[in-house]
């Protein structure tokens, strides 16, 4: 009787797992290209992880934002060039420049 019982649920499940299948194989093929490469790697070293960051074109620097501090790389020669602690906050996460006024704001948790 079991076995009768599991042949009746792969009959049934069968289709569904096929089509699921098929279904994500579509999804996959069809996403389009973002064209987006990595054209160069920067170490930039420190414990922990990051959340977001932040290019300045202008100036040339990248902000990351690792929490309790946010670090400031050059983005021509990679090296990190200031290193901002999060004093009274919980955490840093995101950074916006107002680059007119020469001030940044970040997002704290």
């Amino acid at each position: 009787m079991m076995k009768q019982e599991l042949l009746a649920w792969s009959r049934r499940v069968a289709p569904l797992g096929l089509l699921a299948l098929v279904a994500g194989a579509a999804i996959y093929a069809g996403a389009p290209a973002t064209g987006y490469k990595v054209i160069r790697r920067i170490p930039i070293g420190g414990e922990g992880g990051w959340d977001y960051l932040r290019v300045d074109p202008d100036a040339k620097r990248i902000y990351v934002l690792r929490g309790s501090h946010m670090m400031v790389v050059d983005e021509v020669s990679g090296k990190v060039i200031g290193d901002v602690p999060a004093e009274n906050t919980k955490n840093m996460h995101g950074v916006a420049l107002a680059t007119d006024l020469g001030k940044g704001f970040t997002s704290n948790g």
